[in-house]
């Protein structure tokens, strides 16, 4: 099986982060706005793709955060601190793949500014915070 390669991108505003919430293989979760990169796209274009695809806002990528990849190696995800410049009026936006989909039935269902503190102990949010911590930037 192929490797599947992920970017995602953590939008921070004030002390709000965006997420969207996916329904999938019987899970309802909150996450970071991000999914495949394509062929031919770099990781960085990869997640201001998504994250607009996603939520409404067109982002701009600050810095690679960290990549990881599975205990399988057959996923690697990319995390971009990334930037909103005009960041108002998010939307629940649509996976292509899903376009022919009901809402109902699409994984993409909310999309939302989360407050900091409300998501702290989320798994990606959490490493995050860490991270922008121990560089002195939270």
């Amino acid at each position: 099986m192929a490797t599947r390669y992920r970017s995602c991108g953590a939008v921070f505003i004030d002390d709000k982060v965006l997420m969207v919430r996916h329904i999938h293989d019987g899970r309802d979760y909150w996450t970071l706005p991000g999914g495949g990169i394509e062929e031919g796209e770099t990781a960085e274009e990869a997640a201001e793709r998504e994250v607009l695809e996603e939520t409404g806002i067109r982002v701009q990528v600050e810095r690679l955060l960290y990549t990881t990849a599975s205990k399988s190696g057959r996923n690697s995800t990319h995390c971009f601190l990334m930037t909103a410049p005009e960041h108002d009026g998010i939307e629940l936006g649509i996976d292509p793949e899903e376009a022919h989909l009901s809402q109902a039935n699409r994984m993409l269902q909310d999309v939302k500014w989360h407050s900091v503190e409300s998501v702290r102990d989320d798994i990606m949010v959490s490493r995050i915070l860490e991270l922008l911590a121990s560089e002195g930037g939270v």
